[in-house]
């Protein structure tokens, strides 16, 4: 996957993140599960540490979200590998 979008939007005061997941079958080109999520966090001050606060939290929730869609993903991959 990769990183999209990545910005303090000053309007809102919020830091956005947009991410592109792809799941791939190992040595194929079959794409298995893929999702653009998108996370917003509100920033609690101002300045580059209120910025970087702000993304890991978004960024924690867009892989827990992604985790669980590789999850789901894979489960009828293992029972017919």
């Amino acid at each position: 996957g990769y990183l999209s979008l990545c910005h303090e939007n000053r309007a809102t005061g919020a830091a956005e993140l947009e991410v592109r997941f792809e799941l791939r079958r190992a040595l194929r080109t079959e794409l298995l599960w893929s999702s653009t999520l998108k996370e917003t966090e509100p920033m609690t001050g101002q300045g580059p540490a209120a910025l970087a606060s702000a993304i890991q939290s978004a960024m924690s929730r867009l892989v827990q979200q992604a985790a669980t869609g590789i999850i789901e993903a894979a489960q009828p991959l293992n029972e017919n590998p």
